[in-house]
């Protein structure tokens, strides 16, 4: 206020001491008179407050980081990023508008690294006019590389690090106590490579509840050093998440363990609330994890982290630290049932070949089992049967080096269902038999269900249709009574094809219909909608007949056989309308 005051005229020494004085003085040199004052960078409100109350005709332009409590007579505008053509133009205005526009998709991958923030293209662009020898190009491959993109955001006295750090410094000394906390959450943000981050897990990087938690993610979001990118999530910009991996805690260690336990015990506990009945492989993670109430509210929440979830196992399986990588491994197979259901395989793949890895250095030979098993389960769903075959043959024998007799009926299992969807029918009906045979003795009752479930998938596919119902009604009758939906519905799709072969299509509908309504998202859904599909084709219900298969088409996608049979019956119901008309 003092240098307002001496700006316009006031002499160094008739500036009041007085706050209040100094105030009434600037009103009163401002009074009738037109003036835009601008206040750039300003750190809170009540640094700029005595120069708030103006006389009529007196504008205030103020700029700041933080989302400030303005009062009525204000306007506030929040600048977001610039857009991609608003950043190329600036880049054109600094750097030559031929320069730019001669590299098009050098100045694209240029603006999205600069990630539409006006300070880093200010500085692209000033780079890129002081040498005239580098083309954007240069620029764009001098950003790429993630270790020195902060570094490369320097020109004269403009830095992007310096303007992250000044706002990440004010957070750290203010005596405010959520302003500290949010300081101490910022560089433990930096620590985590996933897409977003919820108030839940950031309180298990830091150790406290997440009412806490959700406070100071609020305060990085008014102080613009993070976003709410969807309700409940926040996230950096790129080069905040980099300023953050250089703020690194000495300990960074144990908020990792907690948030990857919180990963694994949350993902468990939805995917046991989705279907209690399906085994998950490995040890449960002891942490508080997030709650859900039923199978809709695990289902959402599952199918919202799954990006999360799958980048978290990602990133703790390539640790070199032992006790986060086998945190890794509990979240990857906390992941297998979830992803099935959503036909990520390319990500089933990728994690369980890295498990494998990961049980191979750490020597763990019973997380090697489950490694293969979940990665030939990935195999087996893109259709690469050989393969999966080979994992789990090694799942089997680990399982009988291990004496574990239920991991081995269900390598077994798993052996017979991935010959008969190689089509190898009497494979298929050998290991299924193995299964069934060892699952009765020592009383594993799903596993028995699950072989009697492909022993009559194969008898169908090899022509004994009634031979396939005899084996199918005692399972179906054990999975309604132990409340087994998920592998209910699986039996009445495969009821219902034996119906089809015994030419009782009404009897099939019935079959199919009552296993869509026990199934949302699983293949099971698909393969339901696809055998609806040719029943009600049968039945000359054409436009029914295109609707389910059409649904079919959509959600097959991942799965090369499910994708095969629903694209081949696509073509079939178009054939059969055109033949119609």
């Amino acid at each position: 206020l003092g240098r307002f005051l001496r700006g316009l005229g006031v002499a160094a020494d008739a500036v009041p001491a007085d706050l209040d004085e100094a105030a009434a003085m600037w009103r009163s040199l401002l009074h009738g008179h037109r003036v835009l004052v601008l206040l750039d960078d300003a750190a809170d409100l009540a640094q700029i407050r005595p120069l708030l109350a103006t006389p009529f005709g007196t504008t205030l332009l103020v700029t700041t980081r933080e989302t400030l409590p303005w009062g009525e007579d204000s306007h506030q505008l929040e600048l977001g990023r610039m857009s991609p053509a608003e950043s190329a133009a600036m880049l054109a205005g600094l750097a030559g508008e031929g320069r730019v526009r001669a590299d098009a998709g050098d100045t694209a991958e240029l603006v999205r690294l600069c990630e539409g923030l006006p300070l880093a293209l200010r500085i692209a662009g000033a780079r890129l006019a002081g040498r005239p020898d580098w083309s954007v190009a240069t620029m764009a491959h001098r950003l790429a590389d993630e270790r020195r993109r902060l570094h490369e955001l320097v020109v004269g006295d403009l830095a992007v690090r310096a303007s992250l750090a000044a706002s990440f410094a004010a957070l750290e000394r203010s005596s405010r106590p959520v302003d500290r906390l949010a300081a101490r959450t910022l560089p433990l943000l930096g620590l985590l490579h996933v897409p977003d981050i919820t108030a839940e897990a950031a309180a298990a990087l830091l150790g406290a509840d997440a009412a806490d938690a959700d406070l100071a993610l609020e305060r990085l979001t008014d102080a613009h050093l993070i976003e709410l990118v969807r309700p409940g999530h926040y996230q950096p910009h790129d080069l905040v998440r980099l300023f953050a991996g250089e703020l690194r805690p000495r300990d960074a260690k144990k908020p990792l363990l907690r948030a990857f336990a919180y990963y694994a015990a949350s993902t468990r506990a939805a995917s046991l609330v989705i279907d209690p009945h399906r085994v998950h492989r490995g040890p449960a993670v002891e942490a508080a994890a997030h709650v859900v109430r039923d199978r809709e509210e695990a289902t959402a929440w599952l199918l919202e982290e799954e990006n999360v979830l799958t980048s978290a196992a990602r990133q703790a399986l390539a640790s070199e630290d032992d006790e986060i990588a086998v945190l890794g491994l509990r979240l990857t197979f906390a992941l297998e049932w979830s992803q099935q259901r959503t036909f990520r395989t390319a990500d089933m793949i990728e994690l369980g070949s890295t498990a494998v890895g990961v049980c191979e250095r750490l020597g763990a030979t019973e997380d090697l089992l489950h490694a293969h098993g979940m990665l030939s389960a990935g195999l087996r769903m893109r259709g690469r049967i050989e393969e999966a075959v080979e994992h789990l043959r090694a799942e089997l024998a680990i399982a009988r080096r291990l004496g574990d007799a239920f991991a081995e009926q269900r390598a077994l299992g798993n052996l017979a269902n991935t010959h008969f969807n190689g089509e190898h029918f009497e494979q298929a009906i050998a290991f299924a038999e193995q299964q069934l045979e060892l699952a009765d003795r020592i009383g594993a009752r799903v596993g028995a269900r699950y072989a009697r479930l492909i022993l009559g998938e194969a008898h169908e596919a090899c022509g004994r249709p009634e031979r396939a119902r005899e084996i199918l009604a005692p399972a179906l009758a054990d999975a309604e009574e132990a409340g087994d939906r998920t592998n209910e519905a699986q039996l009445l799709v495969v009821l219902g094809r034996v119906q089809m072969a015994l030419h009782e299509p009404e009897k099939a509908l019935s079959l199919y219909l009552a296993a869509l309504r026990e199934v949302r998202f699983t293949s099971t859904r698909t393969r339901a909608l696809i055998e609806l599909s040719r029943t009600y084709r049968v039945l000359g219900e054409l436009d029914l007949a295109l609707a389910h298969v059409t649904e079919a088409v959509a959600g097959a996608d991942g799965v090369l056989q499910l994708e095969r049979a629903a694209e081949d019956e696509q073509a079939a119901v178009h054939e059969a309308r055109a033949r119609r008309v």
